[in-house]
């Protein structure tokens, strides 16, 4: 007899609980959820932020045929241009010069830089003196801004891609970066990241402009770019 009544109090207590979530608002149901996840995971929950995806691009004319070009996309060399102070003051390296290892889709390009570390490119697209894309891996340690680790970081540069279109005495040569930036940090880092690429960009393409012009002036001898 008693071990009924017992069953019934039970009974009786969980029928209450219940009408009790039934009737609670959705805010105090996600309240007491939230009670009830440990006090060391809520911390993680609320500092690990979800990584984002973003797209820079820049572009410019450069008087140049898209032979040319393409040849200084893909192998670029701007060791002998001034590398600006800004950079060297955000600890940003030296760009030094980039070379195709083996071309077309599923190939390798290889940009080196003054800190002695690379970056490793898997080819995505290959369209000759049109348009070719490739991802980025950078080596372990690859530090810009003295502290952000580029291969596992807050701030990870994804994927870029040079676009050759043909415009009035020469070209328009367009350059997208992907890049992703992750929890916290990233969302701190989101304006200076944007801006620093864009500077970047900037420098790079007008290197590269000043490559392609001058050889237009004063042709070397240099063979052609690979073909797939």
């Amino acid at each position: 007899m008693g071990t009924a009544k017992r069953l019934e109090a039970m009974h009786a207590r969980n029928a209450c609980a219940k009408r009790a979530d039934a009737t609670q608002s959705p805010l105090s149901a996600n309240t007491n959820r939230w009670a009830q996840v440990h006090p060391l995971k809520r911390k993680h929950m609320i500092f690990v932020l979800p990584k984002k995806q973003y797209v820079i691009e820049y572009s410019l004319h450069i008087n140049a045929p898209d032979k040319s070009v393409w040849r200084h996309i893909t192998e670029v060399d701007i060791a002998s241009f001034r590398h600006p102070a800004y950079f060297s003051i955000l600890g940003i390296p030296k760009p030094l010069r980039a070379k195709i290892v083996e071309p077309g889709v599923g190939g390798m390009r290889t940009a080196y830089f003054s800190n002695g570390l690379s970056f490793s490119q898997k080819i995505t697209e290959w369209q000759p003196y049109e348009r070719y894309a490739f991802t980025f891996q950078a080596d372990p340690g690859f530090r810009v801004a003295y502290l952000l680790d580029l291969s596992n970081g807050p701030f990870r540069i994804k994927a870029g891609a040079y676009q050759i279109a043909l415009d009035q005495s020469g070209v328009r040569l367009i350059l997208s970066t992907q890049y992703e930036l992750c929890g916290i940090i990233g969302v701190c880092l989101r304006i200076p990241v944007k801006i620093v690429l864009d500077l970047f960009q900037r420098y790079l393409l007008k290197s590269i402009k000043v490559n392609a012009e001058q050889q237009e002036i004063t042709p070397d001898k240099a063979g052609e770019v690979p073909h797939a």
